[in-house]
């Protein structure tokens, strides 16, 4: 995967920060506000990279979906976007079925690229799908084949979320919670690490009490080898959230830099 194909996604406090590593940008600095108006961050002045927009109120999807489309149009010419993510967090709607199938018509008219979330991909005609890497079963390719067989491997994007997730393996309904960085240092430093070839991650068991315990995670190598993996499988584009991966940033710049 090439380096200006894998997006950093931050906001305007550490966006300085980040440049020092060369990839492009996916900018935090829009939301929607209520009655589906576009707010920016007032501070952000960037040019280039990607607009991401999140949502903060679920009642903010009702309103002229015409005017927030125009809207977005006129921040993306003015800062010289490449692509428009919308980054939301809110369950499906008749609302948000609205809002993209609007935007997704829009955009593709004016060949703006779109990206949505995997559970909205069902309103979208031809908006690229963020698939999340951060899985705690199965396979991480055979993952992304479905994806791939569903929607085209043009329309796929990986969303590379970084794992730290203490699990109970007794507990079926355990879901796994994240673990402090100053626990999972005390820890990792304690135990073998194994690598689990199907996840593309690392892990490492423990017992405390009468309890078992299996921590996921990921590091340098394992982000890098989920990159190989989207690549082989014809996968050219990825997101990082900066602050999560922003100690591992170097070694993976040099992981690609040797592919290349």
């Amino acid at each position: 995967m090439q380096k200006n194909h894998v997006y950093l996604a931050v906001s305007d406090e550490d966006a300085d920060r980040a440049a020092d590593y060369g990839f492009p940008m996916a900018h935090l600095c829009y939301r929607i506000g209520t009655g589906c108006r576009l707010l920016r961050s007032r501070s952000f002045s960037a040019k280039g990279g990607i607009m991401v927009i999140s949502d903060t109120d679920p009642n903010c999807f009702a309103g002229p979906v015409q005017q927030f489309a125009r809207d977005i149009i006129r921040e993306y010419t003015l800062h010289g976007f490449c692509g428009v993510v919308a980054d939301f967090e809110a369950d499906p709607s008749r609302e948000l079925a609205k809002l993209f199938e609007y935007l997704d018509a829009a955009f593709a008219a004016r060949k703006i690229p779109f990206f949505v979330p995997e559970r909205f991909g069902v309103y979208s005609k031809t908006a690229k799908i963020l698939i999340p890497t951060a899985i705690t079963g199965g396979s991480l390719h055979d993952r992304l084949t479905e994806a791939i067989q569903k929607y085209g491997s043009d329309r796929i994007v990986m969303d590379i979320q970084r794992l730290r997730i203490d699990f109970c393996p007794s507990d079926e309904n355990d879901n796994g919670v994240s673990i402090p960085v100053d626990r999972f240092r005390q820890l990792s430093t304690r135990f073998p690490i194994h690598r689990s070839d199907d996840l593309a991650a690392n892990y490492f068991i423990f017992t405390e009490g009468n309890t078992t315990h299996f921590v996921l995670f990921d590091d340098a190598d394992s982000i890098l080898e989920k990159l190989n993996i989207a690549n082989e499988i014809g996968i050219d584009t990825a997101f990082f959230l900066y602050p999560e991966v922003d100690d591992l940033l170097s070694k993976i710049e040099r992981g690609m830099n040797d592919v290349v």
